[in-house]
């Protein structure tokens, strides 16, 4: 090369320049940080006039992968792109000038491999060795790359070996972490690419050398041998089979024996399960069974054999036989549990048991019976089905089954049963009974239907019983409900009884009012009932033609008579109920006394009470600075970064004020609930509401205050942040506001109040910039000012002589300090709301209506002379109250 030019940089950059080489500098920012870095480069004047460069430079990309920059000298002799030295500190896993080598050849027993972030188009290679007796483990902490499913822009690939042809193990990209990867060698490649265009956070991965055995591969105990750096065999213990002593030895489900069962659920190797038999039923076999090596049991099923006892025989002159259903007699043997009954033939009586069982242990119960010659007797008849027996005392006796000769027996039915028959036999001679036996047949008693009451049902509870022919059957239960308007009077429910009679009293429909819902705040109080009396022209005559003592009587005056109780929550006709609210900060709406009428309905309307607004008891002239301005709402922004230390040693800041309409809703300008300059509207969360505030200092703490959070808010949809036009919004708090002395609402004004409004009014608001440190202000409270409103025209005016082009809009006025009037506020600093006064209609108290927001004004200087722009409320009053309700 040949110098050309001395102001070039030097030989490599003289044959790009010519003799109008001049210097371009390049701005840049290092990545991460607020440090400016950067260098220059030569450029020459084209047919333009314009400095293009004289070689091609990528610009501030140089930086971008660095992680602490060095710097050019900005100089006419600047090499600093020509050395590549751009980066003094690099991101891990990276290296070099530009901070863009990456990969290596490491030999090590256990390491990790980082790459912290990476620039477009990388590529880079690790090939990991360790000691060739063992494998490779790598697991990868955190994986943050371009997510693709078949993985073809940013990826990282792993393969068993070490070098790029080697096999693959695995591809992966995106976030998710891919599960531990183990070689079957002692080397491992992995190979990282990405593309043109995204860029994530990089992986983190560990590896180290592992014994195969080291992870204990061989299942149930086996034992791990190692044949290789991967390759290995597992003793398995007995019972258990395959490459990893997966496999269990497991005989057959055994079957139950019939007649009995099998205990056990486990049928692996060396198991035993447990044979029982049922009940009359006795094991042949072993009753233990054990898991072999081959899958065998150690024995077979065994069988269950019914037991029995030797058949008992039949006494002498006497039969036997067997009890149904107790059991059976097969080839001399009879099964357990079988009952024997015994008896003898006429003229005997049988000594022994009557009855014999055979039990578990095959033997019988009682003693064997025999059949002895006696005296003439009765055979025993036995009680009848629902009733009884007795012997008449001194009559005779039963014995054995048999009555003797003179036994009188007298017989009687249950309740609800009627003795058919004799009710008294005896037993003659000849061994037979005067009578038969009498039975006991069920007499229906039936209930007469009880009817529904006046104006009223009556239905069957279903399943109860049933009603036929206007009688209803022992048990049936009747329901009864009323007609509209009409209300049970007595238990819903009656029963029929087995005496023909019901269950309590027939219950009576009397008409009755429902109790109405009470509303909130609302307290109600029921007054005696009273006869009411109505004057009709008939009244009058009545006066008129007959003596006094004729004419006190009323012919529309009703005694007052109740028939029946009610139910709780229902009155009488003609009861009257009183309300009123809970308290005096609220107004009731509705009706202040409702009567029951005879339709079962409510007179008049139903009460509610909502905040009385506009309420200032302690307003004077006099005043004036020390007074608490009731429906003042102060906004609170939550801090974010910033630089001022004694900002960010507080975590909220008063920003803005705005006024209470109800205990939901707070009016405010627009541009305190929305970014600088922005419609967007701030997160609620970083926003909050205090009311009955009256000193500016937190520290002061006020039993009053009321810290409220934000539930959404609502920004006109005309609101311009630029024009600040339709400058308004509306708060809606998360929970109720508590009315008290120092939070009460303040009125929205109509058309035709603001005819009666004081040409006075008065803007309040807390100082916005408050210093803590100044003692003066330490007990500063809520500033005033009293404003008059001026002309648009003159208003507009006035910012153009102090060089400002405003337009007034509709939904703006302009207002400034009444000269006759007190104030100690600027409202371009405190901001806040306009308020005036109004007579009310007895002329003996003053009702506030909120007429303005501070919105903008002169950005230096609160002389009482400029004007301040404020939002106009009363354009927006339907607006307000449509998302009010």
């Amino acid at each position: 090369y040949t110098l050309i030019n001395e102001d070039c940089p030097g030989a490599e950059w003289n044959i790009m320049c010519r003799d109008c080489c001049e210097t371009d500098q390049i701005e840049c920012v290092c990545p991460g940080k607020d440090e400016v870095v950067g260098y220059s480069v030569p450029c020459c004047r084209n047919e333009e006039d314009e400095c293009d460069s004289c070689l091609i430079h990528p610009g501030c990309i140089i930086f971008d992968n660095c992680k602490g920059c060095n710097n050019g000298s900005w100089g006419t002799l600047d090499d600093f792109y020509i050395k590549g030295l751009y980066c003094s500190e690099c991101h891990a896993g990276w290296s070099g000038g530009d901070c863009m080598k990456c990969g290596a050849v490491i030999n090590a027993s256990r390491g990790q491999i980082v790459l912290e972030g990476y620039p477009s188009n990388s590529h880079c290679e690790w090939t990991v060795s360790v000691n060739s007796s063992f494998a490779i483990e790598l697991r990868f902490s955190m994986l943050s790359l371009e997510f693709d499913y078949m993985c073809q822009y940013d990826y990282v690939e792993i393969r068993d070996g070490d070098n790029i042809d080697s096999r693959v193990v695995g591809k992966f990209c995106g976030n998710e972490r891919p599960p531990p990867i183990r070689t079957t060698g002692s080397s491992l490649h992995i190979l990282f690419v990405s593309d043109g265009y995204k860029s994530f956070d990089g992986f983190f991965a560990t590896f180290e050398e592992v014994d195969v055995c080291s992870s204990s591969p061989c299942l149930h105990d086996g034992l791990c041998l190692q044949l290789g750096p991967a390759y290995y065999k597992c003793a398995c213990l007995a019972g258990y089979t395959g490459k990893w002593c997966e496999n269990m030895v497991i005989c057959r489900n055994p079957m139950a024996p019939v007649n009995g069962t099998v205990e056990g659920d486990d049928f692996r190797f060396g198991s035993q399960v447990y044979y029982s038999c049922d009940a009359n039923f006795k094991l042949v076999g072993s009753n233990i069974a054990t898991c072999q090596l081959d899958g065998n049991w150690s024995v077979s099923t065994p069988r269950c054999e019914s037991k029995s006892c030797p058949d008992p025989g039949v006494p002498l002159n006497g039969q036997q036989k067997i009890l149904p259903r107790s059991g059976n007699v097969s080839t001399g043997y009879v099964t357990i549990g079988t009952i024997v009954q015994f008896t003898c033939r006429d003229s005997f009586i049988l000594s022994g048991s009557a009855q014999r069982r055979c039990q578990q242990d095959g033997t019988w119960t009682g003693k064997q019976p025999t059949c002895a010659k006696g005296h003439n007797t009765c055979p025993d008849p036995g009680v009848p089905l629902n009733g009884h027996r007795r012997i008449l005392p001194g009559s005779g006796h039963i014995n054995q089954g048999y009555a003797t000769v003179g036994t009188i027996l007298q017989f009687t039915c249950n309740y609800l049963f009627l003795l058919s028959g004799s009710a008294q036999i005896i037993c003659q001679e000849d061994g037979m009974w005067t009578e038969k036996q009498p039975i006991c047949t069920k007499v229906n008693i039936n209930c007469t239907v009880p009817g529904a009451p006046l104006k009223g049902q009556q239905r069957i509870v279903l399943g109860s019983g049933e009603i036929h022919q206007g009688y209803a059957t022992v048990g049936t239960t009747m329901q009864f409900t009323c007609s509209y308007s009409f209300v049970l009077s007595g238990n819903a429910q009656r029963t029929c009884q087995q005496d023909g009679t019901w269950t309590e009293k027939q219950p009576t429909c009397v008409k009755a009012c429902k109790q109405p819902k009470l509303p909130n705040l609302v307290k109600q109080k029921i007054l005696s009932t009273q006869p009411q009396t109505r004057k009709t022209p008939l009244h009058r005559l009545f006066s008129t033609i007959q003596d006094k003592e004729l004419s006190q009587i009323s012919p529309t005056k009703i005694p007052v008579h109740h028939i029946g109780n009610l139910p709780a929550g229902f009155f009488h006709p003609h009861t009257q109920l009183e309300y009123e609210c809970i308290s005096p900060f609220y107004r009731r709406l509705g009706s202040k006394k409702r009567t029951c009428l005879k339709t079962g309905k409510w007179s008049g309307r139903s009460p509610t009470c909502i905040p009385i607004c506009g309420k200032l008891g302690n307003f004077s002239l006099q005043n004036l600075p020390s007074m608490a301005w009731a429906w003042q709402a102060a906004l609170y922004h939550k801090i974010s970064r910033t630089s001022n230390e004694i900002v960010r040693q507080q975590a909220w800041f008063l920003a803005c004020s705005g006024a209470l309409l109800n205990e939901r809703n707070i009016v405010i300008a627009a541009h305190c609930v929305t970014e600088l300059g922005k419609a967007v509207v701030i997160s609620t969360a970083d926003m909050m509401v205090v009311l009955g505030k009256h000193y500016h200092e937190e520290e002061l703490q006020e039993k009053s205050r009321q810290y409220l959070q934000i539930a959404a808010v609502i920004v006109h949809p005309s609101y311009d942040p630029v024009l600040l036009d339709s400058d308004i919004a509306i708060v809606k708090l998360m929970d109720k506001a508590k009315i008290t002395d120092h939070v009460q609402p303040v009125c929205l004004p109509d058309v035709k109040d603001l005819s009666n409004m004081n040409t006075q009014g008065y803007v309040t608001g807390w100082r916005m910039q408050h210093d803590a440190n100044n003692s003066a202000q330490t007990n500063d409270t809520i500033r005033v000012g009293t404003i008059e409103i001026g002309d648009s025209v003159q208003c507009e005016q006035q910012y153009e002589d102090h060089g400002i082009s405003v337009s007034i809009t509709e939904n703006m006025f302009c207002a400034r300090q009444d000269p006759n009037g007190f104030s100690n506020i600027c409202p371009l600093e405190t901001g806040g709301v306009a308020t005036f006064p109004a007579p009310d209609r007895a002329g003996s108290a003053f009702t506030w209506y909120l007429v303005g927001l501070v919105s903008w004004g002169y950005e230096k200087g609160c002389s009482e002379e400029l004007f301040t722009v404020y939002t106009n409320v009363t354009p927006f009053k339907d607006w307000i109250e449509k998302h009010l309700k």
